[in-house]
């Protein structure tokens, strides 16, 4: 007839109910776990490993840093704990590891008026002797370098780059442009004041130094003994 039904919308009226989303608008909800890591952890970061030093083909530590150095002095106190162990005053015929220096080291960032004193290597590792810590049958090859900027200001113990060396070979080393100012009583309040003051160390037993020399702005004092490389100095 050609007449159009009113009742009936064109086609193009009808609309998405209220409850209808739009294609692709899915959100994840909140408990979702990222791709990847299905426990929902994070894995505990490895722990580190403790510094250690190379060795060069005589099997000698390897320093180029005053960093290095404290890391020397915490293997070699390591294995004088581990003497002591044995004998808790000394061990004669044990060797503990040597150390060849590989440039010349400026201890200031490690030790000086404002970051405190350098804790001579050995100091202390034998708690029932302080001044005893164990034998250090050691090679300390300088290696024609120097040791600058040592530092130490106490009334509490004598003063050096070692506490003691003995049966050990130092060779081929300079030390300069240091402090060590180590003055109390004989005794002081430590018994390793008895020791003495040296650059070097506190005190040597049947050691051979060979080929080293102290020089340029250094000052040693102690009120018990003291001297450029070594404080107190025994049987050879």
């Amino acid at each position: 007839t050609g007449a159009k039904d009113p009742g009936t919308p064109p086609s193009g009226g009808d609309k998405p109910t209220g409850g209808d989303k739009p294609a692709g608008d899915d959100k994840p909800t909140g408990g979702d776990k990222p791709a990847g890591d299905p426990a929902g952890t994070t894995p505990e970061p490895e722990k580190p490993t403790e510094p250690t030093l190379e060795k060069n083909g005589d099997g000698l530590f390897m320093i180029y840093t005053a960093e290095d150095l404290v890391i020397y002095r915490d293997i070699l106190e390591n294995e004088m704990k581990e003497f002591i162990k044995k004998d808790t005053r000394f061990q004669m015929g044990e060797a503990t590891s040597g150390a060849i220096l590989m440039a010349d080291i400026d201890m200031s960032s490690v030790c000086g008026p404002d970051k405190g004193n350098w804790r001579p290597i050995g100091y202390g590792v034998n708690e029932k002797f302080p001044d005893i810590p164990g034998a250090s049958l050691v090679t300390f090859d300088g290696n024609g370098h120097s040791i600058s900027g040592l530092y130490m200001k106490t009334e509490e113990t004598g003063g050096g780059l070692f506490v003691l060396l003995q049966n050990a070979v130092v060779t081929n080393l300079t030390i300069k442009n240091s402090t060590l100012d180590c003055t109390y009583g004989a005794g002081g309040k430590n018994r390793s004041n008895s020791y003495g003051t040296g650059t070097l160390a506190m005190r040597t037993d049947r050691t051979t130094i060979k080929n080293c020399t102290v020089e340029a702005d250094v000052t040693v004092s102690g009120s018990y003994t003291a001297g450029g490389f070594v404080g107190l100095a025994s049987e050879g």
